[in-house]
């Protein structure tokens, strides 16, 4: 008596290399199967654990991918698809572009949601960074322009934008 198993991938090793790799990563996208991704060469591997955590909409999967930069990718898509911020907390930030990434996947995912408290997040290590100055304030003034919060307005660090927010509130609710 013989017992079968399931091979996910016994479709795919009659192919060629090419062909056999592009059939491994479509399985382990459409099943959600990262370990699948193992049975590839280098190249196709980060684009299946890519793949794989993207469709399935699965950060854990993103931290298989060895090239940072893909897998900061990962992890933003992610936290972009899902409307959830928790993903970014796993971007790496050995430099200074690093950083830049971390907060712009908080600050896009507050303006995605018009959740200030998302804001909160950017790491103050990047805001005093020259170039990197206002990140935290496009962050809350993307969310007010939004929601016309009269609370942000104590947020800003640049006093400029802290009036401008003082006043657009003060027109919106005006007009309201």
């Amino acid at each position: 008596q013989q017992t079968s198993t399931f091979d996910p991938l016994a479709r795919c090793r009659s192919l060629s290399h090419s062909k056999q790799q592009e059939c491994i990563t479509e399985v382990a996208v459409q099943g959600a199967y990262p370990s699948l991704c193992d049975e590839l060469d280098a190249k196709h591997r980060t684009k299946c654990l890519r793949d794989t955590a993207i469709q399935a909409r699965n950060p854990e999967f993103c931290k298989g991918i060895q090239q940072i930069a893909t897998r900061n990718v990962c992890y933003k898509t992610i936290a972009l698809l899902t409307r959830k911020f928790e993903p970014c907390a796993s971007l790496t930030t050995g430099t200074a572009a690093d950083l830049f990434s971390k907060n712009d996947c908080y600050d896009d995912v507050a303006d995605k949601t018009a959740d200030a408290s998302v804001c909160a997040y950017l790491t103050e290590e990047v805001i005093n960074q020259a170039g990197f100055q206002y990140h935290r304030d496009q962050c809350y003034w993307g969310v007010f322009v939004q929601t016309k919060d009269a609370g942000l307005c104590s947020k800003f660090l640049d006093p400029a934008k802290a009036l401008a927010c003082a006043e657009q509130s003060k027109t919106a609710s005006e007009s309201a």
